[in-house]
């Protein structure tokens, strides 16, 4: 392989902490509105709930998320479905 020379920028650790620390988050958000949607059926569950059960604000449950879709498209992205 031939060396242009270019480097791929490599992230900063507080990045790469952000990112992961992000990432972790997000995945808690997953798991909680699961939980929430399997107890209170999609249409029931609101986006308090599920910030409810995640122990935080809404303000962080929307800066990840914008709507309890995305939660439920990210569950079905991470999640095995099993269809019968």
């Amino acid at each position: 392989m031939k060396d242009t020379g270019r480097r791929e920028p490599k992230l900063k650790r507080s990045e790469s902490v952000r990112a992961r620390r992000a990432q972790r988050t997000r995945a808690q958000i997953i798991r909680a509105g699961l939980k929430v949607f399997s107890e209170k059926g999609f249409e029931g569950a609101t986006m308090d709930d599920i910030a409810l059960e995640l122990e935080a604000t809404k303000g962080l449950l929307y800066y990840h998320f914008r709507t309890k879709e995305e939660i439920l498209s990210a569950i079905l992205k991470t999640s095995p479905v099993i269809a019968a």
